[in-house]
Formats: structure tokens, sequence, C-alpha cells
């Protein structure tokens, strides 16, 4: 209790019921000593009971009516208008129970006004609520909308990509975009990470609050929180990660899902257009680059040569008694040999070289920035290796020998001079004996 309600305790307790205690008492004496007329006596005491009801406490008002009324039946003995006194005295009563009602009522409105205040309140309360509410629904409703909106586009985007790392960096990306709040990290080559480890194994979305409540003691994640969701293709995924605890929501383990799902398709598309491609420049038997391709390249060599002065040389190997060979043994024996030639072409050239099979057993290869003598030096080293050559076919020994065409490109010429100069020459080296470089 503080100061000020200890100063209203004693007002309204003591000093107030105190002091009207006294007049009373004291008008009560005038009244028996006959100084003071009884006529005025109740409407004095009505007065006192009125302050006492409103400033102090209902009990001693009660007390105080009890007692006014007991004095007025001693009074009515000595007033000479007994009926008034009466009168007066059924006032002071009906007053005190009209004060009671008053009071009652005036209490049960303002519990009334109360209790509906507070209810304003909560409706206010639970309305500002559902109002945010709202806004934050609408706000995530909006951001979904758009993220959806991002992912036709993304479709179209990625639909279009063919070439695998541009995929990759596209699909990273767009998952920084659609999930701003993380990490993206692209799985491609393996991880010792247990959890995306487990995701790829299983083929399964994960999300993970905190990584501390991992049974994985043994491993340190340097990361409290994660999503991942596997590619699907050679053990790949893609995982955003937080420093931050519970950063990531199922909304976003849906929206990844999605994404690596479109990533997935896409990457077997790239990989299959990579396939169809290589099959389209690539002969079958021996892995080496189609004639069209050859000619294709050797434009685009002759053209660089041609304008920059660059040495370029181009060589031509044809398979010598090819024919006997394969009518001799067969088609199979003949693709042994083929198989041994081709050997010696990618032992003895570099990747910047371009070897391809010009057509049947007669094959070609393109030598960027080389002279004469060092393409020269290349052939030799790769007919000493098909001569050496032990070619074992259905228990048997064969031997293959190769003729060489070589010759470096000269100012001017056009690719299919060049093709035909160097076709010169290994004719030459046929009619010259054969397994030699001319």
């Amino acid at each position: 209790m503080n100061f000020s309600e200890e100063t209203r305790y004693f007002f309204s307790k003591i000093f107030l019921p105190g002091t009207i205690g006294f007049f009373s008492l004291y008008f009560i004496y005038l009244m028996a000593t006959g100084r003071y007329d009884i006529k005025f006596v109740m409407p004095t005491f009505a007065f006192f009971l009125f302050i006492i009801y409103f400033f102090s406490d209902k009990m001693i008002a009660g007390i105080f009516l009890f007692f006014f009324l007991f004095i007025s039946f001693i009074g009515l003995n000595f007033a000479g208008e007994k009926i008034l006194v009466f009168l007066e005295m059924l006032y002071i009563l009906s007053l005190f129970f009209i004060f009671e009602n008053f009071s009652q009522t005036d209490t049960e409105k303002k519990v009334r006004i109360k209790e509906e205040k507070e209810n304003l309140e909560l409706a206010a309360n639970k309305s500002s609520e559902n109002r945010s509410d709202l806004i934050k629904r609408e706000r995530n409703l909006s951001e979904r909308l758009e993220n959806y909106k991002s992912l036709t586009s993304i479709i179209g985007e990625l639909s279009s990509a063919i070439d695998k790392e541009a995929l990759i960096t596209k699909l990273s990306d767009y998952s920084r975009k659609l999930i701003p709040h993380g990490t993206v990290n692209i799985i491609m080559n393996g991880t010792t990470d247990p959890l995306v480890v487990e995701s790829i194994k299983n083929n399964i979305p994960i999300l993970i609050d905190d990584t501390r409540n991992m049974i994985h003691r043994n491993y340190n994640f340097r990361y409290r929180s994660c999503v991942i969701a596997p590619l699907g293709i050679e053990g790949n995924a893609i995982q955003l990660t937080s420093e931050k605890e519970q950063s990531f929501t199922d909304y976003d383990l849906r929206l990844l899902t999605v994404l690596t799902d479109i990533g997935t398709v896409c990457l077997k598309n790239s990989e299959l257009f990579r396939k169809t491609e290589e099959l389209a420049i690539t002969d079958g038997l021996t892995g080496l680059y189609t004639h069209l391709y050859f000619k294709e390249r050797l434009t685009e060599y002759v053209s660089i040569a041609n304008r920059l002065s660059v040495p370029l040389s181009l060589m031509m190997l044809d398979i010598d008694r090819f024919k006997t060979t394969n009518d001799t043994y067969g088609h199979d024996a003949g693709d042994s040999v083929i198989l041994t030639v081709v050997e010696a072409m990618r032992k003895n050239t570099r990747e910047t070289d371009i070897c391809a099979r010009y057509g049947g057993e007669e094959f070609v290869v393109i030598l960027p920035h080389t002279k004469l003598d060092e393409a020269r030096i290349i052939a030799q080293r790769m007919r000493v290796h098909i001569e050496n050559a032990k070619i074992v076919f259905e228990n048997k020994i064969l031997n293959a020998t190769a003729s060489f065409g070589v010759l470096s490109y000269q100012k001017g010429q056009s690719a299919d001079d060049f093709i035909k100069r160097v076709d010169e020459n290994l004719y030459r080296a046929k009619n010259e004996g054969r397994n030699r470089v001319v």
C-alpha cells in the first residue's frame, strides 16, 4: 500500500466516519437538550448518510443508517408531529435503498462497460492479428505466385540450354534466386558430406533444421541448417546451407525439388544431345571424326592459316592391301587392322590434332600449327607403329602397313585443293612401293 492509498484508507475508513459520528452525537445532544429542532435532525442525518455512502464504506453507511433509524425511533417520543418524523425516517430509509440500488446499477453498468470495452479490445486485437495474418498470408501467396511464375520462365530457359556447364551455372543462379537465404552448392564430383550422400543414395530431398541434432558425430558440419535435393543423374545434387538454424522451410524444400526435377530432365536431354551429336560427327567403329566433320574443321583451319599465316599440315594415310586382308580373313579381321591403325594415330597425335576416317581404309589427320618436317616425323612414327604391330585374330598373327601422304598448306589454297594435293602425295607413296611417307 503506497502513500496515497494509505491516505485514502485513513480518510474514508477512520477520519470521515469518526468526524460524522462525532457531529451526529453532537446533534443528538443538541436535540436532547432542546437546542436543536427535531425537524432538522432527519435532513442532517440524510446529509451525513449521503457523505458516508459515497465517500466511505457501504458497511459503515449501513451502521450509520441503523444508528440514525434507532435515534429517530427514540426521537418519535419527543416529537410533536410524530407522523412527519416517521415519514422522514421512511425518507432516509428509502433514500438509502435508492442509493444502494443506484450504486448497484452503476456498478453493473460499469462492469458491463468494462466487459464491453474488454470485448472490443479483444475484438480489435483479434482483428489486428487477423489483419496481420492476412497481410502475411497475402505476402506469402504473392511470393509463391512470383516463384511459380519464375519456375515457368526457368523451364523455358533451361529447356533451351544444351550445354552441361551452362545448365549447371543456370541451376545455381536459379537456386539462389528462388531461395535467396542460403549458400548454393552444386555437387557434381562426389562429396563426403553424409547428408548429401544420403540424399543422393536414397534419391530423396532432405531438410535439416539444426545439424547439432544429427547423429553424425564424426563429421564436422560447417553449416547449421540445409536443404538438399538430388539431381537424379551421376550422383549429383543441389545443396543450400546456412549458418543459422531453421533457415529453410518445407516450401523451400518443395521449390528446390521442383527445380532439381526440371534440372534432371534438362541434364538428361543435354547428355542425349551430346551423344547424338557425337554419333553424328564420329565414326561408329573407330570413334574418329567423320568425313563431313573433317571437311568442316579443315575449312576453318585453312581460313585461319590463310588469314594469319600460321603453319598447317595435313596427313592422309591408306592401309596397304586392305582388300586382300578382308577377302582372305573376313571383315572382322579387317576391323581389327583398322583399329590397330586408329591406335597408332591416337598414340602419335596431340589433343589439338583432328583425326578422322576419310572413307573405308583411308584416314586423315589435321595438324594445326605444324610445319611439314614436323608432320613427316609424326607420320613416320605412325608408319613404324603400324608396321611393328602384331594383330592377333583367331589365333593368327596379322601384319599391316600403311602409306602416307603429307603436305603443308600454301597460302591461297582452298580446302579442296589442299586435300587434292595431299591425296596426290598418298598416290605417289602407293606407286613407290607402299609403307612409306611422301
